[in-house]
C-alpha cells in the first residue's frame, strides 16, 4: 500500500509502552490503538509500508502536521498517521507519587477553600527513586458537607490523595453585604445573582465569606417587585429585586386563518386557524392568539386588508371577495318517481334549487318542467327541467303490470331479477312488499335464496312461474 507524503518529517525515538520515557523526553505522548498501524517511508512523491508497529506502542512526537507523526521503528525511518493514535498520558517516566508532607491545614469547615501550605510531593520512578516535583495539579472533593475531605494530587496520570476532617460550620446567621450587579430584570429573564456577596457570623463572632449560596422565589415572568431568598445550610437573608415587564416590539401572522375567500361583501370574518407571532424587547418570541380582528374599510369585490390585534399591536393579513354567481341547478325529486302504466305526472314535492359559487343554494318557483311524462308503457325516463339558461333532471321509473319473477320491473324475467333477488335474500339491499308479492315464489313470507334460483330457472326457460 502506498501513500502520498505530505509534509517533512523528521525522526524520533519511539519507546515500547513496557519501556520508561527519559525525563527530558520531547513533544506530546501518543499510543498505537489496538489493532496497530504501519511506518511509512519518508518518499518524495509516495510512502511504503517500512513495519508494523504493534498496538500498545508509545510514541514521542517531534513533529506533528496535523495528520501524521514522525517516528522510527526497528531502526526505519518513517512516519505513522495520527488517526491510529491516541493521546498518552505524560508521567515523565513516573509510576507513583508520594506525600512527602502533608498541608499544615487538616480540619476545615464545610466549603473551605483548601490551604496547600507545607505540602510537599514526590514522583517515584520505576527503580524507586524519589523526585520532589511542583508541577502537579490539585482538586478537592467532599468539603460540601461535615465528615471526610480529600485533596487529590495529580500530575499526569498519577494521583495521590490526602484526607483532611471536615467539620460543619458553626453559623450563627447569613448576610446579603452586597447586592447582586442588576436588581432589575427584564420580565422572562433569569435571575443573576453575579456580584452578590454573602456572608456568614459564626459563633465566635468571625465572619466568613460564603460562595455556594442558593436563590429561591424569583419569578421571571411575574412583573413587579420580588422577594429574593438567599439560603445556605439551613439560614437565610433576603433581598429585594424588580421585575419590569417586557414590551411587545412587533406583531406578524404566522399562519393565516383557514378562510381567506369570501363571496360577496357582505361577509362576517372567520378566524379559525389564525395565529400570531409576538416578538418582545428582551428578545422572547411566542406564538399568539389574536384578541380579535376589524375591517377598518368598506369591504370591496377583489383585495381587502384585516387588522388583527393582540395586546395593543397590530398586524394585518389580506382576504379576497369574489362576487356571488350562480353556477347551475340542482332537484330534490318529487315523492313519486315510480309509475304504473298509465298514471298520469304527479311531481308533488319537487323542489328545485338555483346553485351559487359560495356554496349557497336557494329554491326557486319559476323553472320549467321541459320533459311530456309519456307512461304508456314500461320504461326507464329522465325528467328535464329548465331555469333561466341551467337545465337538470331526475329519473322515473315506468312498470307495466306486475310479472310473477320481474324483480326489476322491466316486464320480464332475466338473471337480473334473480341476481336482485339474491342480493335482496342476503341483505345487501332493502326491498318492498312490491317485491315481495312479485318474487316470494315459494310464497313462504320471504325472500331466499330458492326464490333466486327459480327466477334464474324461469329466465333460462327451465320453469313456469305463472
Amino acid at each position: 500500500m502506498r501513500f502520498l507524503k505530505v509534509a517533512a518529517l523528521t525522526v524520533l525515538l519511539l519507546l515500547p509502552l513496557a519501556n520508561a520515557f527519559p525525563a527530558a523526553a520531547a513533544g506530546k505522548l501518543y499510543a498505537v490503538v489496538p489493532g496497530g498501524t504501519y511506518l511509512y517511508s519518508e518518499a518524495d512523491e509516495f510512502s511504503d509500508r517500512l513495519a508494523r508497529v504493534p498496538g500498545g506502542t508509545v510514541l514521542e512526537s517531534a513533529g506533528d502536521d496535523g495528520f501524521f507523526i514522525t517516528a522510527s521503528y526497528s531502526g526505519r525511518k518513517g512516519f505513522v498517521p495520527l488517526a491510529d493514535l491516541a493521546a498518552y498520558p505524560d508521567d515523565g517516566g513516573y509510576t507513583a507519587l508520594e506525600v512527602i508532607s502533608p498541608p499544615d491545614k487538616t480540619v476545615y469547615y464545610e466549603d473551605e477553600e483548601p490551604d496547600l501550605t507545607g505540602l510537599r510531593v514526590a514522583a517515584v520512578g520505576s527503580g524507586g527513586a524519589r523526585t520532589e516535583i511542583k508541577d502537579y495539579t490539585v482538586t478537592t472533593g467532599g468539603f460540601y458537607a461535615a465528615g471526610t475531605g480529600y485533596i487529590t494530587v495529580t500530575r499526569g496520570s498519577l494521583n495521590v490523595k490526602i484526607p483532611v476532617a471536615v467539620v460543619k460550620m458553626p453559623i450563627e446567621e447569613i448576610s446579603v453585604v452586597s447586592l447582586p450587579d442588576k436588581t432589575e430584570f427584564k420580565q422572562g429573564s433569569a435571575f443573576d445573582p453575579s456580584g452578590m456577596k454573602v456572608t456568614a457570623r459564626l459563633t465566635d463572632g468571625s465572619v466568613r465569606d460564603i460562595k455556594y449560596f442558593t436563590c429561591s422565589g424569583f419569578e421571571p415572568g411575574v412583573p413587579g417587585e420580588q422577594t429574593v431568598t438567599v439560603e445556605y445550610k439551613g439560614f437565610t437573608d433576603e433581598i429585594k429585586v424588580t421585575v419590569i415587564p417586557r414590551v411587545l416590539t412587533r406583531l406578524s401572522v404566522k399562519t393565516p386563518p383557514d378562510k381567506t375567500v369570501y363571496y360577496g361583501t357582505d361577509i362576517r370574518l372567520d378566524l379559525r386557524g389564525l395565529t400570531l407571532t409576538a416578538d418582545y424587547d428582551n428578545g422572547d418570541s411566542e406564538t399568539v392568539d389574536p384578541d380579535g380582528a376589524e375591517m377598518r374599510d368598506a369591504v370591496v369585490l377583489g383585495e381587502n386588508t384585516v387588522t388583527v390585534l393582540y395586546g395593543g399591536a397590530e398586524t394585518v393579513f389580506s382576504i379576497l371577495c369574489k362576487p356571488i354567481l350562480a353556477t347551475g341547478i340542482s332537484v330534490t325529486p318529487p315523492e313519486k318517481t315510480v309509475y304504473k302504466v298509465g298514471e298520469e305526472a304527479d311531481y308533488a314535492g319537487l323542489i328545485v334549487w338555483l346553485n351559487f359559487n359560495s356554496g349557497e343554494r336557494r329554491a326557486v318557483e319559476d323553472y320549467e318542467i321541459i320533459t311530456v311524462l309519456d307512461t304508456s308503457r314500461p320504461a326507464e325516463k329522465d325528467v328535464f327541467i329548465r331555469y333561466g339558461e341551467y337545465e337538470t333532471f331526475f329519473p322515473v321509473s315506468i312498470r307495466g303490470p306486475a310479472v310473477r319473477g320481474d324483480a326489476d320491473g322491466d316486464g320480464s324475467v332475466t338473471a337480473n331479477d334473480a341476481r336482485v333477488v339474491l342480493r335482496a335474500a342476503a341483505k345487501l339491499d332493502l326491498y318492498d312488499t312490491a317485491l315481495l308479492d312479485t318474487c316470494d315464489i315459494d310464497r313462504d313470507g320471504a325472500i331466499d335464496a330458492t326464490d333466486a334460483r327459480r327466477i334464474l330457472r324461469a329466465a333460462a326457460k327451465l320453469e313456469d312461474l305463472e
